[in-house]
């Protein structure tokens, strides 16, 4: 297959050429599981991440940070929760609704409705995609590799895990390699069940170790009557970016119907 944008040259990831998909990188990191669609999303139009997935589009569709019916969700501090907004009425159109971060296409902020055309680079606020015209409806996946191992490096570092909970409650800080993280309630519970999880599956081969299935994350303190998948994906992007600001790194990989795990094994 070709690539949607460029149409020059075969898609490496999902439907992109790696050059296109290199075009969409950006200072801030965005893992796969951050992006969705919630409605319908009836037309052939899509945004395309940078992992080549596209985002099929309404005829009329919010974007933003919320979790709300017919919107592309994009789970960014970034992005505002009701960020933009984007019309087909002949031709597709975006309209900034006022976010902090500011809406660009092909690097110029937008202040009016604009027009999109095929291949447009579209930034909502950090993060960008390619809006194309039409794209291949492909199952969404959060398997996809968000991060290249250099050559030769196989498994997963050993690093030293504690876990301190306060008496009283109120979260609780975890130290990796030296490293002090505080974490709120449940991002400290959430944490603390992937160390628990890495721990006791020393049975299990290394690329099967240490997941914990979304059902049991739905029980951890989420502060909603009806804690579902997309509270526990803005949960773990909370302790993902709170790791990564404490100088940790990445340490949460997700992969699709298996779960959620710890990329790390706790020294003992």
């Amino acid at each position: 297959m070709k690539c949607v944008v460029c149409g020059q040259r075969n898609a490496d990831s999902g439907v992109l050429c790696e050059p296109c998909s290199e075009a969409l990188n950006t200072s801030s990191p965005i893992w796969p599981e951050q992006i969705e669609v919630q409605g319908v999303a009836a037309t052939p139009a899509a945004f395309v991440d940078l992992w080549g997935m596209p985002h099929h589009l309404d005829a009329k569709m919010s974007v933003g940070r919320s979790i709300e019916a017919d919107k592309l969700i994009v789970l960014d501090p970034s992005v505002s929760r009701r960020h933009a907004e984007l019309e087909l009425a002949g031709v597709w159109t975006v309209r900034d609704l006022g976010s902090t971060q500011g809406t660009f296409v092909n690097e110029q902020r937008i202040d009016q409705p604009t027009t999109l055309r095929h291949g447009d680079r579209v930034r909502f606020g950090d993060i960008a995609m390619f809006f194309v015209d039409s794209a291949p409806r492909m199952q969404q996946r959060y398997d996809i590799p968000t991060y290249r191992l250099p050559k030769g490096q196989m498994g997963l570092p050993e690093i030293a895990i504690q876990m301190h909970a306060p008496s009283g409650g109120g979260g609780g800080v975890a130290v990796l390699d030296g490293k002090r993280v505080q974490l709120t309630t449940p991002q400290y519970e959430l944490v603390e069940l992937l160390v628990q999880r890495m721990r006791g599956d020393t049975s299990k081969p290394i690329d099967a170790r240490g997941f914990v299935a979304l059902t049991e994350l739905n029980r951890l303190s989420l502060d909603v009557p009806d804690p579902g998948e997309q509270h526990v994906r803005q949960l773990v992007f909370r302790v993902r970016r709170a790791l990564i600001n404490a100088g940790v790194g990445d340490l949460i990989e997700v992969r699709r119907n298996v779960g959620y795990r710890l990329r790390a094994v706790p020294k003992n």
